[in-house]
């Protein structure tokens, strides 16, 4: 007999807008990239790290369901917050990577940077 565990969690987050709200340029990228801005992680990274000196990108192995993986890049802001434009939301690290299920990350330092996890 199998047995599923249910794990009640309260996350907490503030939506990414809040946070960007006095940078005209970045919100205004984002809203340029329309309905895309869900598959340009990789881009929005490189350009919040080109914008914000303390600011690191992350390309990581995250879950999808039971037995899949997927790449996927945000942002580690000066006091380690998570930052994902994708998915609207500014968290703790520890938080996001239970939330999205982080597995292995690599510390991106521009676009032209080889260290790919593929």
């Amino acid at each position: 007999m199998k047995y599923i565990q249910k794990i009640m969690v309260k996350l907490h987050f503030i939506k990414q807008i809040a946070v960007f709200k006095k940078n005209k340029e970045v919100l205004d990228y984002i809203e340029g990239l329309g309905k895309n801005v869900k598959v340009k992680c990789h881009e929005i990274s490189f350009k919040l790290i080109k914008d914000y000196e303390n600011f690191k990108a992350v390309t990581s192995a995250c879950k999808m369901g039971i037995e899949q993986n997927y790449y996927h890049s945000f942002v580690l802001d000066e006091n380690n917050n998570v930052i994902d434009f994708t998915e609207n939301v500014v968290m703790k690290k520890e938080d996001y990577y239970m939330f999205q299920g982080v597995q292995y990350k690599d510390y991106l330092k521009n676009e032209n940077h080889k260290n790919f996890i593929i």
